[in-house]
């Protein structure tokens, strides 16, 4: 299936994968969310993803450890 530009560019903006998950979020969420990896200095080779949406000044936070 070919993807119009516009589309290619809202499907982008709307999903985040590693070889752990993938996740999609709704359209009305871009610019709005985010993914952070980091490093867990307290366990080797152990990295948390965060996911991040804002909602004007409060902020939804998930935490996945892997």
């Amino acid at each position: 299936m070919l993807l119009a530009y516009d589309e290619k560019d809202v499907a982008a903006k709307t999903h985040y994968e590693n070889k752990y998950f993938s996740i999609d979020v709704p359209e009305d969420w871009i610019g709005y969310w985010d993914v952070i990896e980091e490093e867990n200095s307290l366990y080797v080779d152990q990295i948390l993803y965060r996911l991040s949406y804002k909602i004007m000044e409060a902020v939804l936070r998930y935490t996945y450890w892997i």
